[in-house]
């Protein structure tokens, strides 16, 4: 899972407790200083040897929990955890020579200074991922928006290119949407795209993803999928979805349906003309009667 996967609660979690370690490593920081400087006690655990385990960022940074395993997809993270642990190596060593009462050798200081402001470097870089993230999640809807779209559909074009697997893309419309605005107000049309947001991440497997392609409309894609296996999947969500009752101010629950265009990306096809494929499969599928999928045929139009 990639960190554009998370979702917003968990980007934002994410991002307070990335303010929270930096908050914490600047009290370790003048901490330390008072140590080497003013003769304070030490903390003791900056003299184990998992030292890097123990500071509030090693215990976020090594929990394993379904955040900071996405976080660790992205260039940089383990690179920081790399020099966090070089960070407190090289403080073992001045407090271990400053209690035996030797001077610190300046190399020793030098490489605490460098893996000091290299860690400060990736903590930074990793909260403007972070932030540039949540700046491109839907509001709403809380899954991620076209900006991310992209740069992800290019990704799997280039695993696709090489021949390391396949991959589907569906777009996905809300049927008669407008109805749902005008007869209970925009509030209640705004309630149920929430609600299939979160009934679409329910239902779909762990690694596909979901981007709210703009109005009522949804982009999913699924990866390591052939075009058969796509349309499988994306059949079992359109009956899911339509089961699900949507209380809107109406006296029984209102029930909406969805229709779907699939496309496989191919090699030498740029991921817009896929989009533009599975755009024109769904305008197949409302024409059918709606509530349905449709795979992308080459008679559907002339761009073969």
């Amino acid at each position: 899972m990639a960190i554009d996967s998370l979702n917003l609660e968990d980007l934002r979690a994410a991002a307070a407790e990335i303010d929270r370690c930096a908050y914490n490593h600047e009290q370790w920081f003048d901490a330390l200083i008072g140590t080497l400087i003013c003769g304070l006690p030490p903390d003791k655990r900056d003299l184990c040897e998992d030292a890097h385990h123990r500071c509030r960022l090693g215990q976020w940074y090594f929990s394993g929990n379904e955040v900071t395993t996405a976080l660790s997809k992205r260039p940089g993270f383990r690179e920081l955890g790399m020099e966090h642990e070089r960070m407190h190596t090289h403080t073992r060593k001045m407090l271990r020579a400053f209690a035996d009462g030797e001077d610190i050798p300046h190399r020793e200081y030098q490489a605490f200074i460098s893996a000091l402001k290299n860690l400060r470097m990736e903590i930074a870089t990793l909260r403007q991922d972070i932030d540039d993230s949540l700046y491109a999640i839907d509001p709403l809807t809380g899954v991620p928006g076209r900006a991310h779209m992209l740069p992800r559909l290019r990704e799997y074009q280039a695993l696709v290119e090489r021949g390391v697997q396949t991959c589907c893309l569906a777009m996905m419309d809300l049927d008669d949407f407008k109805v749902i605005n005008d007869r209970f107000g925009h509030p209640a049309g705004d309630q149920v795209l929430v609600s299939f947001a979160r009934h679409i991440g329910q239902n779909l497997r762990p690694y596909d993803a979901v981007f709210r392609y703009g109005g009522e409309e949804f982009l999913i894609i699924l990866p390591d999928t052939t075009d058969s296996d796509g349309l499988a999947v994306i059949d079992r969500l359109c009956d899911a979805l339509a089961q699900v009752p949507h209380l809107v101010g109406a006296d029984d629950p209102v029930y909406v349906t969805a229709s779907f265009g699939l496309a496989g990306l191919q090699v030498g096809i740029p991921v817009e003309r896929s989009i533009d494929r599975a755009d024109k499969a769904l305008y197949a599928a409302k024409a059918a009667g709606k509530n349905c999928s449709v795979l992308w045929e080459n008679s559907m139009n002339n761009d073969a």
